[in-house]
This record gives structure tokens, sequence and C-alpha cells, in this order.
């Protein structure tokens, strides 16, 4: 196969430009070093000579400028430093690093593209205030801060660029835009040279001047490389880029019938087309693996001429953890925010800014936020630091882990933890020397083949222009949050490069960077709509219409037919192409992308019986399970830990769930991963508002007259003798951490449950005949059943426990009130005769089960306040759940919810009702006990959505 640059090479070699006179101007850096091997392997070059100088556009357009492109966090620097003094706001460099990088990207764009900054920039707050003003006698204050914003921003910019030139720094757009406004004086140092521009399709405003300029003035050779496929002069089809090609030939006074290379491969060429459908990205890319394995058993060699692009980058580990990595070549860069080095620095920013959220500037050691630190010691890189003695290091482990295993929301810097984390002091000055210093030590014991250990040098270089920046800042402006945000945004700017040979076996790479390279076999991956081409994007500090319509910038069906162009121009020399696509609706991409329309659309429209598309549907079901395939047998030791286990409510009910569950979790103890953030949990907030409950409600027992003690119960002695002390105890913090953050929105949300379940209590207590018995009561009682076994039927008991919340009496009946913060349902508390087995079946009626478990428990407990009430009569338990959610949102409605039985709404249990439940109950039980039934997983898949273990049953 001829490809583009061997035909360049053909070209230049012809036009004698094989020289030091000549510079060779290519789309980018991969193109050049696969120009220079084309050169290596030419019989008629093997001669000692002078090769050109070969640049990417971009490093041509540096050469020419005295400007330099400056670096993100430099340009971002200077722009600060122009602000700054502009700026009278507090905490002003937090609120800059919101906007900064955008705002510098937006003017880039404008200058590229020869636009009027500074009345775009007018118009712009024009606008606002115009928009702000209709039908408003007044503005409110975030509106004159926006219209404040957008008028410093006109002032901004002249400031900036003119420090820029100061410094002889520049941003992308503005280094184009004044060398095209220069390019006379800047093209000086091109006297004697010869310009080969090839490759070079879509060229903004300021290349063009510059190219016209050195074309007018200089001998120029210009070689473009497209087809009529795509590029038809004389027809402009949905995705035609040939505009693009007319826009530079006029500029540039090129004839359009007389440029090099005009080819037509798409109808001389035989191409096989493969469009392969699959349900999911692993199952493309089992696929590509699979076909690259076949090629390589026929002819190893074949590889030399494959390329793997992925449209979708976020399959590129995934790629390589199912491919051989040391038979490709990868120029894909991996983002950190994937490796262990990153997310470890982010943790411990993390750590840093919960640790001294309430501390000020001291020499004092940071608390540590238990589930960030919990989330540190699960990284690897930090055992590093363990001594080597394996007796320290086992001793160590365990003190860890006992601490890790505690309840408290803060641990305390001890000599322990010192190990594994930096020297962090409360003293925010002092952050980025002890993060740097840690990562210096933490380099030193890390591996260095391995690619953490390239992970933390760049960190850590990163880190020192962060550090860089910071010192040119008033002190008084930096703060955790201004630091914090500064290294993740720098962390998230970098990339691992992968090293491999660009010249020799198989190359994957992303679509931009197969510019001006071919391929004879073509495999991609992720060819679905909405990546390829990729969605509309738009983060700009300019109106969408300022920004694209009045500036006349290129918008995103401009930017689709520039991918269009590279997409189809990659399939253009290659003769087997198979592209893949997600069939499965993952956030919405689960249509095939419209280039694959389009070829399909112009292959037939034009007759092109060279071109075969073959379309097949695949399915790999490698990560397909059994639903059943997981089931423990009861052994012998199983069987004697269910004989000394006392079931509860919560046990049975995952049981009924999943009997895996029940295992899992109840028999073998595991515990799910709590999230990094647990403050504003339910089950937290669940917790403290039981606990508050729990303390009222004693102290009214207290009081002779129940009415008395409610209307004393003013807000702010809730507040202040119930919520705080139990916030303050339960999870361990300050009064003064309860004023400010999370804490105080933890507060905020514990007061208003409480205080919407108050209203309705005022109502019970109005009422009258109420009396308090008891609060968190444990009762228990022993159950006995019949069990079924090889010897036949034999007698066998269970021990039953349940904590109730909340015993009392209404007139002669006992009540069991349990509280939840979740919302309840009443369809699901309602029960007919012929219907209880549903309580065993389906567990939206687990509430229900509940009502019945705990009536059960106190019809047979020996607990002597349930017992009492049970020898006074007549035994008709009222069940009751108390739900603070549904006082939250139906503050008319009672929240006490409880049995609705038969027609007539029965809200008690009775003997006749509980003998019914008796007989379903039994049955569990015996599945639970018989030796000869397996834990299994359950065959209803809607049970697993928010199982803490499906990702051991891959459910």
């Amino acid at each position: 196969m001829s490809t583009f640059l061997s035909k360049l090479v053909d070209e230049c070699i012809t036009h004698e430009l094989i020289s030091a006179d000549t510079i060779i101007v290519l789309p980018n850096q991969r193109a050049k070093k696969m120009f220079l091997g084309e050169l290596q392997g030419r019989e008629e070059l093997k001669k000692p000579l002078f090769i050109p100088e070969i640049l990417s556009i971009e490093h041509f357009v540096e050469r020419l400028s005295f400007l330099r492109r400056g670096e993100p966090i430099e340009l971002l620097s200077i722009l600060y430093e122009t602000y700054s003094p502009m700026s009278k706001k507090e905490d002003k460099l937090v609120d800059f690093l919101r906007w900064g990088d955008t705002f510098i990207k937006d003017i880039s764009d404008l200058e590229l593209h020869q636009q009027n900054v500074v009345s775009v920039l007018q118009d712009v707050a024009s606008s606002k205030d115009f928009e702000f003003r209709i039908g408003q006698d007044s503005l409110s204050k975030g509106q004159k801060e926006t219209l404040m914003f957008y008028n410093l921003l006109v002032q901004l910019y002249p400031e900036f660029n003119k420090n820029l030139f100061q410094k002889k720094v520049a941003y992308p757009g503005l280094l184009y835009r004044d060398c095209a406004e220069h390019i006379d004086q800047y093209s000086v140092g091109l006297k004697g040279k010869t310009i080969v521009f090839a490759g070079l399709f879509v060229l903004s405003p300021s290349e063009q001047e510059i190219v016209k300029y050195i074309k007018d003035n200089f001998q120029t050779y210009f070689y473009f490389d497209f087809d009529p496929f795509y590029c038809d002069f004389n027809k402009e089809p949905l995705f035609s880029t040939s505009h693009f090609l007319k826009e530079v030939c006029d500029k540039l006074s090129l004839n359009v019938d007389s440029l090099q290379f005009k080819e037509s491969y798409y109808e001389d060429t035989p191409k096989q087309i493969n469009l392969v459908e699959t349900p999911g990205q692993m199952s493309q890319i089992y696929y590509a693996v699979q076909k690259l394995n076949e090629m390589k058993s026929e002819d190893p060699s074949v590889l030399e001429n494959t390329v793997v692009v992925l449209a979708d980058e976020s399959m590129l580990l995934p790629f390589l953890k199912a491919y051989d990595k040391d038979q490709l070549n990868v120029t894909m860069g991996v983002p950190f925010s994937v490796t262990q080095s990153c997310r470890l620095v982010e943790n411990l920013l993390d750590l840093y800014q919960y640790g001294c959220e309430q501390e000020e500037e001291s020499d004092a050691s940071i608390k540590l936020y238990h589930p960030v630190m919990a989330d540190v010691m699960s990284n690897q890189l930090v055992w590093n630091l363990l001594p080597k003695d394996e007796n320290i290091k086992s001793a160590l482990e365990k003190r860890v882990a006992g601490k890790l295993a505690g309840k408290s929301v803060y641990l305390s810097m001890d000599d322990d933890f010192a190990v594994f984390l930096p020297s962090f002091s409360c003293r925010k000055s002092d952050m980025m020397s002890h993060l740097m210093s840690y990562l210096v030590k933490l380099i030193g014991v890390t591996d260095k083949q391995t690619q953490e250990y390239a992970c933390l040098q760049k960190i850590l270089s990163a880190l020192n222009e962060v550090e860089q920046f910071l010192k040119t800042v008033d002190k008084s402006d930096v703060t955790i949050v201004a630091i914090r945000t500064l290294v993740i945004q720098q962390m998230n700017a970098l990339t691992l490069s992968l090293k491999g040979n660009p010249k020799q076996g198989l190359q994957v790479m992303g679509l931009l960077e197969t510019r001006a390279l071919d391929f004879g076999n073509v495999i991609m991956l992720g060819v679905n709509d909405g990546i390829i081409p990729a969605p509309v994007r738009y983060s700009s500090l300019l109106p969408f219409d300022y920004k694209y319509d009045r500036a006349s910038m290129p918008n995103y069906i401009y930017k689709d037919k520039i991918t269009a162009y590279h997409f189809f121009r990659l399939l253009e020399r290659a003769s087997d192409i198979t592209l893949l696509y997600n069939i499965i609706s993952v956030n919405g991409l689960a249509e095939p992308s419209r280039f694959i329309s389009q070829l399909e659309f112009e292959v037939q429209q034009r007759g092109l019986t060279n071109i075969n598309i073959h379309k097949t549907t695949v399915n790999f079901e490698l990560l397909k399970y059994d639903q059943q395939a997981i089931q423990v047998p009861k052994t012998e030791e199983i069987m004697n830990k269910l004989a000394g286990y006392e079931l509860s409510c919560s046990s049975m009910q995952d049981y009924i769930r999943c009997p895996l569950r029940f295992y899992l979790k109840w028999i073998c103890k595991l515990e799910h991963l709590e999230d990094k953030d647990n403050t504003l949990q339910t089950n937290t907030i669940g917790t403290i508002v039981h606990a508050v409950f729990q303390n009222v409600f004693m102290e009214m027992k207290k009081s002779s007259n129940y009415m008395d003690f409610w209307h004393s119960l003013k807000d702010d002695v809730v507040i202040n003798d119930f919520v705080i002390p139990q916030l303050i105890k339960l999870i361990h913090v300050t009064e003064a951490e309860l004023n400010s953050g999370r804490f105080l929105l933890l507060k905020e949300i514990v007061c208003k449950y409480v205080f919407a379940y108050f209203k309705h209590v005022e109502e019970e207590l109005k009422a009258g005949d109420i009396t308090l018995l008891s609060f968190e009561e444990k009762v228990t009682c022993e159950y006995h059943f019949k069990l079924l076994t090889e010897k036949g039927s034999v007698d066998h008991s269970v021990n039953l426990k349940g904590y109730i919340d909340r015993l009392q009496k209404k007139g002669s009946n006992l009540m069991i009130l349990d509280y939840k913060t979740g919302i309840i349902d009443r369809k699901y508390l309602k029960v007919e005769d012929d219907s209880i087995e549903k309580v065993f079946q389906d567990s939206n009626y687990e509430k229900l089960f509940q009502l019945f478990f705990y009536a059960e428990l106190c019809k047979l407990t020996n607990n002597e306040i349930v017992k009492n009430e049970r020898d006074r009569g007549v035994f008709n338990p009222i069940s009751g759940i108390i739900s603070t959610q549904e006082a939250l949102k139906n503050q008319d409605d009672y929240c006490l919810f409880t049995l609705d039985y038969g027609n007539d709404g029965q809200n008690f249990f009775d003997d006749e009702l509980l003998v019914k439940f008796e007989e379903k109950f039994n049955m569990l039980l015996e599945k639970i006990f018989d030796s000869n039934v397996p834990f299994r997983q359950t065959v209803n898949d809607k049970n697993c959505e928010y199982c803490d273990f499906k990702t051991i049953c891959h459910k």
C-alpha cells in the first residue's frame, strides 16, 4: 500500500527537497516520526545527507514567533497577577480558580480566529446589563456582581496581554495572531528556505494569514490528502468536508483541480468493512483482541500495518489489560485520575481539608477524618513505607486495623498513623512543603520500574509548579480550598505516556493521532453516536451566540465535519476495516455513529461494488453468571453457628431478600464499605434522631404530667439539651464544629425531622390515655417449631430478639413503636387472610413483616414489662412504625403506620391473626435451619439493586 507519507517522500526526492534548506510542516509530531521512518527505508537516500527540518504546524509557528507558548499554570499565574489588584473580593483566589482557565481558553479561541476580543467582551457585558434590567426597578446583589464581573473582564483582557508581552509569553491564540500580524518581520529567519506544507486540511484565519504570506514570499509546496468520496467539490453531502479545502485554496490562491494528492481510493480499492454490534464496551475489546490474535496467528507481520483506534478513550486501560501490551505501541496518554498516585494525593488533600475545617493556624497535628483515612490506608502505595522488620510490620498493621474498625468520625494523628502520612499540621502555609517532602519519601521506596514511580515523579513536578505559583500570591489569599483546587487542576491536566515503538508492531491511538497516517487494517472501537462525533459540551464564560454566531467562530457543526474528515481519511487507504459499536444503552450511547450511516448511504448511492459492508452482532457471555451459580452448603460449622444465633427481624428480612445475603452479612459478619463522607447518610441521621427521641421521652416519663413537660419543651431547649448533646456524643465533634459546614447541615436536618414529629406528639398527648413504659427495650423469646430431618420431624427452637424503640400503653392496648426516617407506603401494610404469604415472598412487605415479628415476639417473651401487660387480660398489641419522613412530608396526617387487616381496617394483632403468621413463619425457619438447603442467590434481580454484596456475586 502506498501511503500519504511514502508519496510525500517520493515528491521530496523528485524535487530535491531532502536537504537542510527545507522545512517540512506536518499536522503533528507522530506524523514527523513516521515520515523519518519512511526516509530511513529509502535506498536512494543511503548516502550521507542533511535531513530537512520537520515540524508540526504548532512548532512551526512557535519557531517563527519571538513569544513563547506559556505553560497552563504559568499563564494562570500571570492572569491572577493582573486580576488581583482589580478585585476587592474576599477569597478571590478561590473564586478566580473557578473561571481563570476558561477565560484564557475563551480569549485564545477568539484571538486564533482574529476576532475583536474587546468588542465581544463589551457586547456580552452590555447584553447582560440589558437582560437584567428588563422589567426591574433595581438589581439584586447577584446581578450586580455578575455585571461587575463581565465589566472587569473587559479591563482584564488588555492588561493581561500587556503583561504577557512584557514577559514574552503567550497563550496559543495570542501566539498565532501575533505571528500572523507580524509575519513580515518574523519570517526573516526563513530566508533561503523551501517550505513544504503537507497533510494540513483545516487552517484557522491566523494560520491562513501566516501560510499565505510564506507562499507569496518563499518557495513553497502544498500536498493535501483527500478523496472525492468525502471531499467532493461538485456536491455537498451531509458530511462533506470540501468547504475546508475550498476556503484554504481561496485564501492561498490554489487551483482546486490540480491539488496533490487527490486520489479515488474509495472507488478503486477493494474494501471489506465489518460493522460489529456488541453489548457493551468489554465485548468490543474481547472481539478486537480475538481478531488481532487470529490475524497474528496467520501472519505476525500483518500487525505492522494495523491500527486500533479508540474513539472512546476510556477503553484504553481495559484494552491494555486484555491484550499483550508488550506487542503494541500506544501513543495515547493514560489519565492520571485512574492511578493510585493521583487518588492518594487527592485523599491527602481531603484529609487536610477535613482535618483543619475548624482549626486556626497552629502547629497542632490535624484530626484525621475516618472515612478518608480508610481510603488512604486502602492505597497500596502507603504500605511501601512500612518498616522492613516483619514483627514490627505485623504489629503495626494490627494496631492500625483496630483503630480503623472503630466508629469515631475523627482519629488522632498518633505514632502509628504518622508512619503512613505527611507531617501535616494545622498551619496551611506548611501544607505544600509537607506534601512534597512526603512524595519524595514515597518515591524513595517505590520500585523505579513501576508506573506509579513515574506518576509520583510527575505529581511532584506539578506540586513544585503549584508552590511557585503560590509564592506569587498574597498569603492572605491562599486558603486550603485554593491549594486543593490548584493541585487537583494540575493533576487533571497530566497524562501518563506509555512507551512503545512507533514504527513497529500494532499501533493503538486516538482518532486525532491518525492524521497523515495510513494503515491497511483498521479496527475502531466505540463508534457510537455521542462519542464520534463528540456531543456538544459548551464550557465558556461567553454566551453561545456571542462566541459562535456573532464572532463567526467554528461551532459544533464545524467541529463535527473536522471529525468526519479524520474518520473518512483514516479509512481511505485501508482494505480491512472493523467498526465496533455498543448497542446497550449507557447514558444514551446505544446508536451507531452517524458516520457509519453516511458511509453505508454513500456506498449504496455511488454503487461502489468494490466495497463490501457486512453487519454482524456478537455477544460475549464471559462475565455472565448463572443466577444460582453461587451457593453455600450448610456445613457442620455453619449449622453450629446457626444454632447459637439469635435471629432478629433485620436478619430474617435479609434471608427473605436473598439467602446468600443472609449468609454473608450475618454468618460471615461481612460489612460493606462506607462512603467517603457518611456524615449525612440516612443511617447516621436515623441513629441521631432515635437517640433524641429516646432521651426526650425518657425525661417525659419522669414527669408527673406529660402535657406540662411538653409545653416546657421549647425549640431552643430541644436543640440545646437534646439535639446538640447527641450530635457531640455520636459523631464525636465539638459544639463549635456544629456551627458550620456539613455538621451544621446535619444538625439542621436532624432538627427538621425531630420538630416535624413533635407536632404530631402534641396532638397524641391531647387525646390522652397515654402511658410511657420503656425505651430501646431488648425483648427476646425462645421460639419452638417442627424441623424435618432424616430421622423425621423433631422439635427445634431458636432464639428471637428485637430492640423496641418505644413501649407505651394507649388505653388497655400495648403499643410497640419503632422509629424510621424513611418513607412508608401504606399499601404494603394491608393484608388479607389469603395474602399473608406475601410477607414472606416480597421484600416490599418488609415493614409489615416487622409489625408481625414484634407482635409475635411480645406474645412469647418473658420480658417483665411486656409480660405484665400481657397478663392483665386480653392481649391485642398494636405494632406500629413512626416515620419522621412522612411527618415532614404530610404535616396534616398522623405519621404512625400500623397494620391494616380485613375490611374493617383492624390495626391490632390478635391470636387468630398471629396463628396465621406463625404457620408461614415456621416454614421460613425450616428453610433457614434445614441443613440440606444451601444459601443461594436470589432469583429476583430487583433485590440486588442496592445490595452491599452485589460485587461479590456479580449480580
